[in-house]
């Protein structure tokens, strides 16, 4: 019997307990309904009384049948309610399958909406971003373009600007010429006619004097001054400068052309033309008086000259003074 009891337990077939678990339950049964019980063993010459096998098998079926959680499956185990859960949750997502992919579509719908004014603004402002890029692009280019022609006129007026130094430097060592406002002047004591005495400056590269302005002018009557105290006698003395008015009796000008301006610095009476003669303009000083007037006078008289030599001026008034020489009689 103990034999028969663990062949059961066993099995024949090699299988676990495990994999047949109603199988031990069964066996288990049987082996217990061939035990004798004592309760029910006759004495000599009685009947034993027989216990129905049906109860015991009944007991082992129902206990067959309780589930035994070691022997649960790992989804059972890790799904609340088993497979009728899952068969639940299954049911559940196809009944309401066309339902969620509506809702999905929805979504999706609203998304594309949602994004879609983004998206033309992102576009506007890209386009307004590369017209703007485009302006600035242009401005720089322009701007370039600018600085390239300051540039040019940086580096001729540097050439001009050392022009005029070199030039200043070697008027500077000229003897009895005195530079000021970068001009150089200088009075010549020797008597000439208007046309000599331009012809004179210009073979120092330069012209009459141009007194345009009172500083000028200021500057060309100490000059005149300082010579007369230092060089000459007492006496009365006259200057030569650039102005006069024999193109057209009255309207004075310049050497190099151009009209008298709003200054003048004449004497009193003057111009006065006398003799119908006067179209020159010469410093006047006399001893013992302090101004120096602008006087008209005839071109043809000698006297004393002041030149200037501006640096680059390549004005030439000789023949200008040649063509009035002959009507300086």
């Amino acid at each position: 019997m103990p034999g028969d009891q663990q062949q059961s337990q066993t099995g024949g077939s090699g299988t676990t307990p495990m994999q047949q678990p109603q199988t031990d339950w069964q066996a288990r049964a049987d082996a217990a309904a061939r035990i004798p019980n004592p309760m029910y063993s006759s004495r000599a010459g009685t009947t034993p009384m027989q216990q129905p096998q049906t109860d015991w098998q009944a007991r082992a079926d129902a206990a067959a049948s309780i589930p035994n959680p070691m022997y649960a499956s790992r989804a059972d185990r890790t799904y609340p309610g088993g497979e009728s859960g899952r068969g639940a949750l299954c049911s559940f997502i196809r009944s309401h399958h066309s339902c969620m992919i509506a809702g999905i579509a929805v979504l999706l719908s609203l998304l594309a909406v949602g994004l879609a004014p983004l998206t033309f603004i992102n576009k506007e402002e890209i386009s307004q971003l590369t017209t703007t890029f485009d302006a600035f692009k242009r401005d720089q280019d322009g701007m370039s373009t600018t600085v390239d022609a300051l540039k040019r006129d940086l580096d001729k007026e540097r050439n001009r600007t050392a022009a005029l130094e070199q030039r200043l430097h070697e008027m500077s060592k000229t003897p009895g010429y005195t530079m000021w406002n970068e001009t150089c002047y200088m009075v010549f004591n020797t008597r000439k006619t208007v046309s000599d005495a331009a012809a004179t400056c210009h073979e120092d590269g330069g012209t009459l004097a141009m007194p345009r302005d009172a500083e000028t002018d200021a500057f060309l009557i100490s000059l005149v001054k300082q010579f007369v105290w230092s060089v000459l006698d007492r006496g009365y003395w006259g200057f030569w400068f650039g102005l006069h008015d024999r193109r057209e009796e009255g309207s004075f000008e310049w050497v190099d052309g151009s009209a008298l301006g709003a200054y003048n610095n004449w004497g009193r009476g003057q111009p006065d033309n006398r003799g119908g003669k006067e179209d020159c303009v010469f410093y006047e000083t006399i001893e013992n008086i302090t101004g120096t007037d602008w006087t008209d006078y005839r071109c043809s008289a000698q006297l004393r000259f002041i030149c200037q030599a501006a640096p680059g001026d390549k004005r030439n008034s000789r023949h200008h003074w040649q063509r009035l020489s002959d009507h300086m009689q």
